[in-house]
């Protein structure tokens, strides 16, 4: 026989179990870019690689903890729109710049300024990878993805 506390206990677990079940993934709740919202990602990440690396030079860590918070958030986007056209090497280029976002948050959270020069080249070599891989410059200056990608 359960006594009360038992029963309330064992319904309140069932049903946060079934919730966390039916719980959409992230790539389902992230909405996927348009290719022109991509563009726009593509111009924010650049603007805030240029803030880091002006963070970075003058020791201001929680301002560069900010443009790492910001990274990621931008980052993941972008790693949602590759793997929804289903490119691979492009969403490994993306899983490396997450990792060398994330380097540069401890980093900025340490104040380690060697560690955080060293994740930023990391972070800028892959995006430069990534762009001449799937990225080419339009007539107009801009970027596009390149035919394929």
């Amino acid at each position: 026989m359960h006594s009360r506390g038992t029963t309330i206990t064992s319904c309140v677990v069932s049903v946060t179990f079934m919730l966390g079940a039916f719980r959409p993934s992230v790539e389902t709740r992230q909405m996927v870019l348009t290719e022109a919202d991509f563009a726009a990602a593509m111009e924010e990440i650049d603007y805030v690689t240029g803030d880091a690396e002006l963070h970075i030079d003058a020791k201001y860590w929680g301002d560069l903890g900010t443009d790492t918070d910001a990274l990621k958030s931008l980052l993941e986007q972008v790693q949602t729109f590759w793997i929804a056209r289903e490119v691979q090497g492009a969403v490994d280029f993306i899983e490396q710049a997450l990792a060398a976002t994330a380097t540069l948050s401890r980093a900025s959270a340490t104040e380690d300024d060697d560690q955080a020069s060293q994740a930023f080249a990391d972070l800028k070599s892959t995006c430069r990878s990534c762009h001449r891989e799937f990225r080419e410059r339009t007539e107009d200056g801009g970027y596009r993805i390149k035919p394929g990608g």
